[in-house]
């Protein structure tokens, strides 16, 4: 099974990210992450574990609330987990993100269970040591922290909404009070539990 940890989105945010999901949605017939809730992805992880485990899972750590300052619209064009083209809004790099996800991912990864994702990345990348020691290739300084639209699998994209995507600029600044641990499926993040920040 696969899992992931996350962070919800203020409502403002959540409005805009679904209204592109929307439109993508519309224009393209095979598109990965377009039907998952926005969200922010600290880690994903295959795991052992059964989801009435997962609900039971305690964080013992006092999480204080995380800005959130939401860059410019980008995309991976030759993304190496899904093969597509994913278009996402940077978020700005801060030291509590970063702290969070090394946090969390080091509650976790004894749970994790070996898959060969890692050889998609060459050895002796930062990738490939990452997705070794915690199941997900992006932990640490080379992560880069972002709010998916989706994952285009389509040969060709339509330029006129990739364009309208690229002009667009989401204006807010928040933060985030809480985690939501996820399984992952075949079609969208299936919330079991949400993990409210103590010290708000």
């Amino acid at each position: 099974m696969k899992i992931a940890l996350v962070l919800r989105l203020a409502s403002g945010v959540e409005k805009k990210i679904k209204k592109f999901k929307k439109l993508f949605k519309t224009k393209h017939l095979k598109c990965l992450y377009i039907d998952d809730f926005p969200h922010l992805t600290l880690f994903t992880m295959d795991t052992y574990l059964k989801k009435n485990f997962l609900k039971k899972i305690e964080l013992n750590k006092c999480f204080k609330k995380i800005p959130i300052k939401i860059g410019k619209p980008d995309i991976f064009a030759k993304d190496i987990l899904t093969g597509g083209k994913t278009f996402f809004y940077r978020i700005n790099k801060n030291k509590k993100l970063f702290d969070l996800q090394h946090c969390v991912i080091n509650i976790f990864k004894k749970y994790k269970i070996k898959e060969k994702t890692s050889n998609k990345f060459h050895k002796n990348t930062l990738e490939y040591k990452s997705f070794k020691k915690y199941g997900f290739p992006y932990v640490g300084k080379h992560w880069i922290p972002h709010i998916s639209i989706c994952s285009i699998l389509d040969k060709n994209i339509n330029n006129e909404l990739a364009k309208k995507f690229f002009k667009s600029k989401i204006n807010l600044d928040f933060y985030v009070y809480e985690l939501s641990l996820c399984v992952v499926t075949k079609k969208s993040l299936k919330e079991v539990k949400k993990i409210n920040f103590l010290n708000k």
